[in-house]
């Protein structure tokens, strides 16, 4: 006996359109109070809409089955609900007033979710502060101290957690105080390493692509630049060629590039001194962190031996 798959049955699909219009045209004929209705909607074309779309994956004969029976009994209530006043059509009108309800409370709801997501949420102080540096020497290494940490013994729920201090590949110093950490810690050490790496790779680029091109086209300029200096006494030269003679002999392709280079060693070595000042900062938190952690377990002996 061939499986029916309603989808593909063309029977089927008629039969479900013609149900579906026959609904439709029976529920326009329903008179519908102005207060459960939407300015040019029915109410009731919603819920003939929503059921069919929740039935429309079902594929198993029985439950096809029930579903047209159940729209071809609704497709009789509606004939007799179109009589205002009637037990059908006060049915009907009782279900869509608490549906209404309903929809009004999930509306309400849902507005005040979005609400409190999109609200600001209040901003944390940072971990690490800098310190400002009083000298004004620009290649002094910064210096950081931490800000909200360690926290008192009143703030913390059970036994201090000991935070660890951890690196990533690309030198990123961090405190891991949860496991698993916290995907905007891992959002934002991704993008530090991104930044790094690309730091990294375009030092790199230069010094292993770039220069050997900048090389052959100095020489060619080089080239050029005698050429048009023996060909000066001989004839009148253009401007543009003029404008090549004159030229500043440093204004090279390889002293741009490696100014560009020292520029970007000099990002990397900042953010290097940064990342060393950082872990410093870190560490000597852990440090607290332990003492504390220390003395805590300590008193708490104490008290239960006084005990």
């Amino acid at each position: 006996m061939p499986i029916l798959i309603p989808a593909r049955n063309s029977r089927h699909r008629s039969a479900c359109f013609a149900l579906y219009r026959a609904l439709f045209r029976s529920a326009r004929k329903i008179p519908v109070p102005s207060d459960l209705g939407r300015a040019h909607a029915n109410p009731i074309h919603d819920v003939i809409r929503g059921q069919f779309q929740r039935n429309r994956a079902d594929t198993s004969p029985r439950l096809v089955y029930a579903a047209l029976s159940a729209g071809y009994k609704f497709l009789a209530l509606f004939a007799k609900a179109q009589v205002e006043g009637s037990p059908d059509h006060g049915a009907i009108i009782q279900h869509l007033g608490e549906r209404s309800k309903t929809t009004d409370t999930a509306k309400h709801n849902t507005r005040a979710r979005r609400a409190e997501q999109s609200s600001p949420s209040p901003s944390e102080p940072p971990l690490l502060t800098r310190l400002p540096d009083m000298t004004g020497n620009p290649d002094k290494p910064p210096r950081y101290t931490c800000t909200i940490r360690p926290l008192s013994k009143s703030a913390i729920r059970g036994e201090r957690k000991i935070p660890r201090l951890c690196v990533t590949t690309a030198g990123s110093p961090f405190l891991r105080f949860t496991k698993p950490q916290p995907k905007v810690l891992s959002t934002k050490l991704w993008r530090l390493d991104k930044t790094i790496n690309e730091l990294v790779e375009a030092t790199s680029t230069i010094r292993d692509d770039l220069l050997d091109v900048a090389r052959d086209e100095d020489a060619w300029d080089q080239r050029v630049r005698a050429m048009l200096a023996k060909e000066s006494s001989e004839r009148n030269l253009s401007s543009v060629e003029l404008d090549e003679l004159a030229e500043r002999s440093d204004a090279t392709y390889t002293n741009t590039y490696d100014t560009i280079r020292r520029g970007i060693q000099k990002d990397i070595e900042y953010i290097r001194k940064d990342n060393i000042a950082r872990a410093a900062a870190m560490l000597e938190l852990v440090r607290k962190e332990k003492a504390l952690a220390e003395s805590e377990r300590a008193a708490e002996e104490s008290g239960k031996m006084a005990t």
